[in-house]
């Protein structure tokens, strides 16, 4: 008998999840299925009641990735302190929560900057969803000194209030492109640009005006994968930085939660060349989603696919 898998959103024509999962089911020879499903809002509980029960698992993106909280009968330690999950799992009629955003992050650090935070020094760019889950991550991983950047200063303080219930390193705030930022830039051993400011089609611009203290011992990683090298990336690497975009951690994310539905490990290879670059959900599509002034959006850049995260401002 076929094991069906879904993602769910609204919108998800953009997902980019069954074009993996798919390759990986028939890589190995699985019997599954994996459907988008459009679910509004105001649909949620009555979807979850009638046709989450059919899944064996399902992927989550914007908007329920917060709300999946409540549904959950079981949840991974890590879920509440990201403050969300993008995959549940059903076993014998009982919902478990995960999010898998935190390995993909730290395996794609591993795979395209070889690098480790333990004792190190990181500055995150953004504080939306995608933010927190990076700080979790870096949390978990030991990281010394955490400093985060945002437009809209009181975004940033609201996750540090969030955070420090689970982890008492504070947290550097300063705001975008303020003079004081560019100390906190140069001292940092890795910056991690988390808002869909560049992303296609607005190729051109970059959250970060100024770059004069970015230099040749950077690692620098923007959450963004399309264009495969944003304004961003493109003006750290001609500072000497080494840089790398968003898909390793779109696809480290995605093997992880497609082992927990399936039970078999795949090759992250195999959902690699399943993902077709094409242009996500467009950043103003993204924020009037979410009712989100698009001049404060500083939050999640992987509106497609479970990447994304909360609804919450930047």
């Amino acid at each position: 008998m076929t094991t069906r898998c879904a993602v769910i959103g609204h919108p998800i024509e953009h997902s980019k999840s069954p074009d993996m999962h798919t390759a990986a089911y028939k890589a190995l020879g699985l019997d599954f299925t994996y459907e988008k499903m459009d679910v509004e809002p105001r649909g949620l509980k009555e979807w979850m009641a009638q046709e989450a029960p059919k899944l064996r698992g399902f992927n989550v993106t914007v908007p329920h990735k917060v709300r999946m909280l409540k549904f959950a009968h079981a949840k991974d330690p890590l879920v509440d302190k990201v403050g969300a999950a993008n995959t549940m799992i059903n076993q014998d009629g009982q919902l478990f929560a995960y999010n898998t955003d935190v390995e993909g992050f730290l395996k794609a650090l591993k795979q395209d900057l070889q690098f480790d935070p333990c004792d190190k020094h990181v500055l995150v760019i953004g504080a939306g969803g995608a933010a927190r889950a990076v700080c979790v991550a870096l949390f978990e991983s030991g990281v010394k000194k955490l400093s985060m950047t945002n437009r809209t200063l009181v975004y940033a303080k609201d996750m540090q209030e969030e955070l420090t219930p689970f982890y008492p390193l504070q947290m550097e705030v300063y705001v975008l492109n303020s003079i004081n930022l560019l100390g906190a830039i140069e001292e940092a051993d890795l910056i991690v640009q988390t808002t869909p400011v560049g992303m296609t089609p607005n190729v051109g611009e970059s959250p970060l005006d100024n770059f004069v203290t970015v230099h040749a011992g950077h690692k620098v990683m923007d959450l963004i994968y399309s264009p495969k090298e944003t304004e961003f990336m493109r003006r750290c690497r001609e500072r000497g930085a080494q840089v790398a975009n968003g898909l390793s951690m779109l696809v480290y994310q995605g093997v992880a939660a497609f082992e927990k539905m399936t039970g078999r490990t795949v090759d992250p290879q195999v959902f690699r060349d399943a993902v077709d670059l094409g242009a996500p959900l467009p950043p103003e599509a993204w924020a009037r989603q979410n009712r989100i002034p698009l001049q404060d959006l500083a939050g999640d850049p992987h509106a497609n696919d479970p990447l994304s995260f909360t609804g919450k401002r930047g």
